[in-house]
């Protein structure tokens, strides 16, 4: 809708053009429309001010922040960021580096794994289970890898890490034959289960604290991810 109406603009089909971004203003987008050239033409005609004024409505910030920490590590690639609400620590993930930052609340940082510890790869999805002190660290082996490895792509791991102590307790390894897998996201039950997405075989797998085992819990379609630009 948006390349339409930059196309009416451009042919000189105002009211079209401004019909079709109310449309997008409000579904809450096309404030692009604000600053491009594309649409010049819009802004001397009748309708243009109310239109401006909804686009301008979805650029207003809903919320404000400030930094609280910075990592001066630019090769870092951070992935994933995880919170432990008990001692108030900050634990972020490398795909590049594979390894975890911690950081605590005055911004004091220093490596809770070093790079390649315990086999790590590049690391995704991770997720705190304060209640029981544990850290679970979804991880694969992929090109953004430092010293990747062609033959190891598509293997993925699930590690799990003493919250307190940075001592690995168990790793749960799925190999890249006969699927390739890319273990990327993480949840974690009230009951200490852990739910993993494998985005490359269409599954999600469950770690039940009970078993403590990797195993299948939903086969999904397959599916193939397209870029365009």
């Amino acid at each position: 809708m948006y390349d339409l109406a930059r196309a009416n603009s451009l042919n000189g089909n105002s009211a079209e053009a401004l019909r079709l971004l109310h449309a997008l203003a409000a579904a809450g987008l096309g404030s692009d429309a604000l600053e491009s050239d594309h649409f010049a033409a819009l802004r001397a005609a009748a309708g243009w001010g109310e239109l401006r004024a909804k686009l301008e409505a979805i650029k207003a910030p809903v919320t404000r922040g400030s930094t609280a920490f910075t990592i001066p590590e630019r090769d870092l690639i951070p992935e994933s960021i995880a919170h432990d609400p008990k001692t108030r620590r900050f634990y972020v993930g490398s795909l590049h580096k594979a390894k975890i930052v911690r950081l605590d609340g005055e911004g004091r940082r220093g490596d809770f794994v070093v790079g390649g510890q315990d086999g790590l790869a590049a690391v995704l999805g991770m997720k705190v289970d304060a209640r029981r002190r544990l850290l679970w660290v979804c991880n694969a082996v992929l090109p953004e890898l430092r010293g990747y490895d062609k033959a190891r792509d598509g293997t993925a791991a699930v590690h799990k890490y003493d919250l307190d102590t940075g001592k690995l307790i168990k790793k749960y390894t799925l190999e890249n034959k006969p699927d390739r897998h890319l273990l990327n996201d993480i949840a974690i039950g009230d009951g200490g289960d852990a739910y993993i997405t494998d985005s490359l075989a269409g599954l999600v797998y469950v770690i039940p604290a009970a078993k403590d085992e990797l195993q299948p819990l939903v086969q999904l379609e397959r599916f193939q991810i397209a870029c365009t630009s």
